[in-house]
């Protein structure tokens, strides 16, 4: 578990110290079988499935195009892949030209009948944990994806005869597998952190349209409506999207309004947005600064209606004060030691620990206001200044400064 402290230093400049944090494809790593391949649309399984919609509506939504592993094999488990396919993980097929890479998601989507009790619900949640514990030692800051899966479609044998298996019909169903999913969401939360796994709900959204011909002619399967449905929610998951209005339809058998409509479905069954994201950019950073100032009501006042301001009440208390604009600044990414420099302010995030670091930077002539340059470190938890960092009283313009950060000693969850 790792907690955040963070300073602000002033500064009448407006450099950047560890590099700014460009957007960078995001490496993609999908297990699962025919739901993820796109098998029951002709158009969606030869277009390249579910990863592929992912992929093309990343690209179309203004992200660099990710490096996608389908790494999906027809009619398998997840057991089968950690027998059989685990090293997808280290070495994937689909892009040998990225050296070094790390995964920043790995989508993982169970047999369907698995996380039902005609399945093996414990098997899957065990398997679940495996899976996301063997992609987490190959890259540390990966994101597990749980793709809900979708019940099969009213009519099928599974809901008819003497001794259904389901007696309550899809719903039943369903239900099972919602509820298994995120007992596995749980599991790995445990593990990792609930910041790091995540529930993309295909299933749930699929229910939600009464099962509106979704399911192939099996009624197991996706159609193309299907395969559409579930890459937006999978889409909108990965990159933490708000929406996914106005994406294109992507094939050719979708009408301009099925896609509006499946779009209109997806957005119900998104996460909820990044706190603090006012913009809804995937980032926080002083674009969001508005929107907090507009929710900012002060301790126990409540806040505005409206889902922005919820997003600014950090702490979950029904206001919107100062203590949120610590967290705001401090920020839920769980990124390594780093200095950055926005205007005005420098920020260092730590992760918990025991451990000293330290960073030299220089402020070039160009962009200090003065030929010297004061810098002052504030506690934004405490307001006072800390005695965890060191920061130069004053700094002349292109001459290196150091800044020190020791928590060696420190009592865990106090910095």
């Amino acid at each position: 578990m790792k907690t955040m402290r963070a300073f602000a230093a002033m500064l009448a400049v407006a450099v950047s110290a560890c590099g700014a944090f460009g957007e960078e494809p995001k490496n993609l790593l999908f297990y699962g079988n025919s739901f993820t391949i796109g098998i029951g649309s002709t158009e969606a399984e030869a277009f390249g499935g579910v990863p592929e919609v992912v992929k093309q509506l990343a690209v179309a939504a203004g992200f660099p195009e990710p490096r996608v592993e389908n790494a999906a094999v027809s009619g398998q488990s997840l057991a089968w892949h950690l027998a059989n396919n685990a090293g997808s993980i280290t070495n994937p097929a689909d892009f040998q030209e990225a050296p070094d890479f790390q995964w920043d998601a790995v989508i993982m989507q169970e047999f369907s009948t698995e996380p039902t009790h005609i399945g093996n619900p414990a098997q899957f949640r065990a398997d679940a944990l495996t899976m996301f514990n063997q992609v987490r030692s190959h890259s540390p800051a990966a994101q597990g994806v749980l793709f809900e899966t979708w019940a099969r479609g009213p009519g099928h044998s599974f809901y008819t005869g003497a001794t259904p298996s389901f007696p309550g019909g899809p719903a039943q169903m369903q239900q099972e597998v919602r509820d298994n999913y995120e007992l596995a969401r749980q599991d790995l939360a445990a593990a990792h952190g609930p910041n790091n796994v995540v529930v993309a709900r295909v299933g749930d959204a699929w229910e939600s349209t009464g099962w509106d011909n979704l399911h192939s002619t099996d009624i197991y399967h996706a159609n193309t409506r299907g395969t559409y449905l579930t890459g937006l929610v999978i889409f909108g998951t990965v990159y933490g999207q708000r929406t996914t209005v106005g994406l294109p339809k992507l094939f050719g058998t979708l009408t301009a309004q099925e896609a509006a409509d499946l779009q209109a479905v997806a957005d119900q069954y998104l996460p909820p947005g990044l706190t603090f994201d006012d913009n809804g950019d995937g980032s926080i950073n002083r674009d969001d600064l508005p929107g907090f100032i507009a929710c900012l009501a002060g301790p126990e006042t409540p806040y505005a209606p409206g889902a922005n301001c919820l997003l600014m009440d950090g702490t979950g208390d029904s206001s919107v004060d100062m203590h949120d604009f610590a967290l705001m600044q401090i920020s839920l990414f769980d990124l390594p030691p780093c200095l950055t420099f926005d205007t005005w302010d420098l920020t260092f995030v730590l992760p918990q620990g025991n451990a000293t670091d330290s960073q030299s930077e220089t402020v070039s002539a160009t962009d200090a206001s003065t030929p010297t340059v004061t810098l002052t470190a504030i506690d934004l938890d405490t307001m006072g200044t800390p005695t965890w960092l060191t920061v130069p009283a004053s700094i002349g313009a292109t001459t290196p400064f150091s800044v020190n950060v020791d928590v060696t000693g420190l009592a865990p969850g106090a910095y």
